[in-house]
């Protein structure tokens, strides 16, 4: 099956969320590039600010979350540029944050053999929803964005 193909047979919600992340990407990366992490980060917890949680179980919010992440993956892997993890993790976190589910963006750093490596993530009620636990094992946690119990 093709990737137009793929798209068609998603869920008209699931449709609109890869849209959405399509046109979120770029502007992440201009505001990162123009204005840096913290004004970027700034104006994308201010926009989330006040939501409700949504009421749902924990298994209904991580299903709902991965599904989000997934979008957002599509997105950032098919799209005309190249995506960072932290530009995937800031559209991932702000969407579900706008969606009612109160998710926490990670940054983390690591060392490999000489080199030190960085990267970033989301999780929702302390589960990693874009990188299995095994992926980010040689990540030690040097900031975080979100509070698990508010929006």
């Amino acid at each position: 099956m093709g990737n137009l193909a793929k798209f068609k047979a998603l869920p008209a919600e699931e449709k609109r969320l890869v849209a959405a992340a399509a046109a979120l990407l770029p502007f992440t990366d201009l505001a990162l590039r123009i204005v840096g992490y913290k004004k970027t980060q700034d104006f994308l917890a201010s926009n989330t600010a006040g939501r409700k949680i949504l009421p749902l179980s924990p298994a209904d919010r991580l299903a709902r979350s991965q599904r989000v992440a997934y979008c957002v993956r599509v997105a950032a892997r098919r799209g005309p540029y190249r995506v960072t993890c932290l530009r995937e993790s800031l559209v991932t976190w702000w969407l579900l944050r706008r969606r009612g589910v109160p998710a926490i963006l990670k940054i983390g750093v690591g060392k490999e053999a000489a080199d030190l490596k960085a990267h970033a993530w989301v999780e929702v009620d302390g589960q990693s929803i874009i990188d299995g636990e095994e992926a980010l094992r040689d990540f030690a946690e040097i900031h975080h964005l979100g509070d698990s119990g508010k929006l």
